[in-house]
C-alpha cells in the first residue's frame, strides 16, 4: 500500500500536531496532485512540525520500518523561503508504486 498523508499524520503523532506536509519525487519534484505522485515511483516528504524541539523527538524515526521501508528521517536544511527549517523534517523512502500490485 502507498503512502498517504493521513499515515503520516499518525506516523508522527507522538512528536507533536503536523502542520504540514510536502511531497517531493526522489528527483526533488513538488507533488502536489495524486495523480503526479502516481507517476513518481518514490516519495519523499518535507513535514512541518510544532516547533524545533518536536522536530529534535522526531528524529528518534529514523530507521523506523514504515510500510516494510527503512525511513530516512533528518532535519530539514533545504534553503528555502517558504519552509521554517527550524520546524521541518525530511522524510525519505516512502513506499509509492506507480503499479497497484507492486505492494
Amino acid at each position: 500500500m502507498n503512502t498517504k498523508r493521513p499515515q503520516l499524520i499518525r506516523l508522527f503523532k507522538d512528536y507533536g500536531p503536523v502542520n504540514g506536509i510536502r511531497f517531493r519525487s526522489a528527483n526533488g519534484k513538488i507533488l502536489f496532485k495524486h495523480k503526479d505522485r502516481k507517476e513518481a515511483g518514490s516519495l519523499s516528504a518535507w513535514i512541518v512540525l510544532k516547533d524545533a524541539e518536536t522536530v529534535t523527538r522526531a528524529l528518534a524515526l529514523n530507521g523506523t520500518v514504515f510500510k516494510n521501508n527503512h525511513l530516512r528521517v533528518t532535519r530539514g536544511n533545504e534553503k528555502s523561503s517558504s519552509m521554517d527549517t527550524k520546524r521541518t523534517i525530511f522524510v525519505g523512502n516512502l513506499k509509492y508504486s506507480k503499479f497497484k500490485n507492486n505492494q
